[in-house]
């Protein structure tokens, strides 16, 4: 069987090494063939804002480019690599549940006081505005990520090992589940146990990246 001349833009969820093993098989075939990611809901498809990501052939990209911005506008081509569009979607969908994970801990810890969701959803929205959003979404927060430099005057790993001690013995106190606030507190107690209590937290990141700790053996 042959697919000599045919087109596949594939944009079903699932691995990075899924949507490479369906390139080899596609290409292999006699097909060329372009992955993507849908960031966004269903009813945004087809708007001027929906973010998709799209990886592999740069020619069919270019080619489909017209078509593609059909179902979004805001249509990204960023790799030969077809694996790349869903790293980047799993990447982000990991902030996603990360964030949704503690919206619903929050909430939960002040049901306890029968404080009711729309009373403190208010201060939610408040805090990720001025707090959250300006810490996490600039390129400064992630520049010691690049650089490898962590000397900070802010917010030291210390200083969050023990904020997260405190939530952690809090919501065992209300009796809400912390199994998911465990491993970054582990992480926390390893970096202020190797001697960065001073460092941003952000330090982290040279434990959990394979890429990071390899650089370290």
């Amino acid at each position: 069987m042959t697919l000599n001349g045919r087109v596949f833009i594939n944009l079903t969820s699932g691995t990075p090494n899924d949507a490479r093993k369906a390139a080899q098989w596609v290409e292999s075939m006699g097909a060329d063939y372009l992955d993507g990611a849908i960031m966004g809901v269903p009813q945004m498809i087809g708007m001027s804002e929906a973010l998709l990501f799209y990886g592999g052939s740069p020619k069919l990209f270019e080619a489909y480019e017209p078509l593609l911005k059909v179902f979004g506008g805001n249509t990204v081509f960023l790799s030969d690599d077809p694996g790349i569009p869903l790293l980047y979607d799993m990447a982000l969908l990991t902030i996603l549940y990360g964030a949704g994970e503690g919206l619903l801990h929050a909430h939960a810890m002040v049901s306890t006081a029968n404080i009711p969701a729309s009373q403190f959803q208010p201060y939610v929205a408040e805090w990720l505005t001025n707090v959250i959003v300006p810490s996490y979404a600039s390129l400064d927060a992630v520049r010691a990520i690049e650089t490898g430099e962590y000397a900070t005057d802010v917010s030291n790993t210390k200083t969050n090992q023990l904020a997260l001690g405190h939530i952690i013995k809090a919501s065992k106190e209300l009796d809400i589940p912390v199994e998911w606030l465990k491993p970054s507190k582990a992480v926390l107690d390893q970096l202020v146990d190797e001697g960065y209590s001073n460092d941003d937290p952000i330090r982290a990141f040279e434990i959990i990246s394979p890429v990071r700790r390899k650089k370290h053996k």
